[in-house]
């Protein structure tokens, strides 16, 4: 217990000394200036702006603070450090700082300052009391955040020309957790597509509306964090309505706030699709329509042969490739048939309508048949370039006119050797033939 008391005595001694000892080291310090002339040094070699007030007036100022507002030291010390802070926030300089000496306030406070070459300086400061050859002063120190803010404001911009990207696009964009598999964000057209309250967002999985197995739907995701980013056309969404839709999306792999996102563009193409079927179809029933048509059909662009059906090619007694992309004229009898059906073709045509001739036209093999053409125009801009031409075999026709006209004149040689007067009625009673010897009757 003794021994106990003994040492507590001795404990309480040795603090009385270092108590002792302290004091006198501060009035050392006090006498000699070694306090100030550390200021001074630390103040000199400092990389960022410091100073210190006193009486309201700079006593000192570090290199980098005559750097950042342009000024020598000459010009700074003894003057107010206010002058230097823009107009505006000096009373909310002024302020903070006195918040800051009382212990008021810890976190330190921006402000604009004006440099000497007129730019205006964005700055974050502290100040702490001091004591500065033996009276109170006050310490300060800040850092040029200029080009900091310069780079927020540049974020800023950025990032709202960001939003109203996404929230104006027509495609559906959202992102999703890849591990909860929860959408974080989305844009209206999403929200539209699906059929979706903005309210429903923060409860909405992956899984409610893509329409397939989770573990394709897992899979795929594996192949965006693997590969950074995927495309995938075909994939089937369910709206919340129960309608499916039909999309082509991309997505990628971003990092945001420690953790890997996914960031998905969605574009519906049910629409698209059904088209594109519709019209695969409607074309397909107009090829059989076509291909059965017992007329040849032609289409023709500047002279060149750029598509015909099956019967168009039986007539020529070709296949496809044999006239496909080559001149029209090869399928004219000679170069002069060719240059009158082009003069008919341009009379008519360049009025707006119609044209039909008869022809001659020739086959593969080289044989000339004779052909009835109607030809118009499927484009209005070039309307003599661009022709859809049907054609008819009518050799069968030609022939029966040419045994008609035979006959026509084996009989009227026949009436003439006739030595009677002989006159055809039709069933009407009109004279439709009448020989020399009945008209000289008449």
């Amino acid at each position: 217990m003794k021994d106990e008391e003994k040492t507590k005595k001795e404990l309480i001694n040795e603090l009385a000394k270092t108590r002792q000892r302290i004091a006198e080291l501060e009035r050392s310090v006090a006498e000699t200036g070694w306090a100030d002339e550390f200021s001074k040094i630390l103040i000199l070699t400092s990389p960022i702006g410091i100073y210190i007030v006193q009486d309201g007036k700079l006593k000192l100022v570090s290199p980098n603070f005559q750097k950042i507002t342009g000024y020598s030291e000459d010009e700074l010390v003894g003057t107010d450090p206010l002058r230097l802070v823009v107009p505006e926030h000096r009373e909310m300089v002024r302020e903070n700082a006195v918040k800051m000496l009382k212990k008021e306030r810890q976190f330190p406070y921006e402000f604009g300052v004006s440099a000497r070459s007129g730019e205006m300086k964005w700055i974050v400061e502290t100040v702490t009391p001091i004591q500065y050859q033996g009276r109170p002063a006050a310490l300060g120190n800040f850092i040029d955040i200029t080009e900091l803010k310069r780079m927020r404001e540049l974020l800023r911009e950025k990032e709202q020309r960001y939003q109203m990207l996404i929230q104006n696009s027509v495609d559906a964009i959202y992102l999703f957790d890849p591990g909860t598999k929860r959408v974080l964000e989305a844009n209206p057209a999403f929200l539209k597509l699906v059929g979706c309250k903005a309210d429903e967002i923060s409860q909405l999985t992956i899984y409610d509306f893509i329409y397939h197995d989770k573990e394709g739907i897992d899979a795929w995701i594996e192949q965006v964090l693997k590969s950074g980013g995927i495309r995938l056309e075909g994939r089937i969404w369910q709206r919340k309505d129960g309608n499916l839709l039909n999309i082509h999306l991309t997505a990628n792999k971003i990092h945001e706030k420690g953790k890997d996102i996914i960031f998905v563009v969605a574009r519906d193409e049910t629409e698209k699709i059904r088209q594109e079927k519709m019209l695969k179809e409607n074309k397909e029933l107009l090829d059989n329509i076509l291909s059965a048509s017992p007329v040849g059909i032609g289409m023709f662009a500047e002279g060149i042969l750029i598509w015909g059906n099956s019967t168009f090619f039986t007539l020529f007694g070709a296949k496809q490739s044999d006239y496909a992309g080559r001149s029209v004229s090869l399928l004219c009898a000679s170069g002069e048939e060719y240059r009158r059906i082009q003069k008919v073709f341009k009379e008519y045509i360049s009025q707006g309508k119609p044209a039909q001739v008869d022809a001659k036209m020739k086959r593969k093999d080289g044989s000339v048949f004779d052909a009835h053409l109607k030809a118009s125009s499927f484009d209005t801009s070039k309307p003599l370039e661009n022709l859809i031409v049907t054609i008819s075999d009518i050799s069968w026709r030609k022939e029966a006119e040419a045994i008609l006209a035979e006959e026509k004149e084996r009989l009227a040689v026949t009436l003439r050797s006739i030595g009677d007067g002989v006159i055809c009625t039709d069933a009407a009673g009109a004279i439709i033939l009448m020989n020399k010897i009945a008209q000289d009757l008449t």
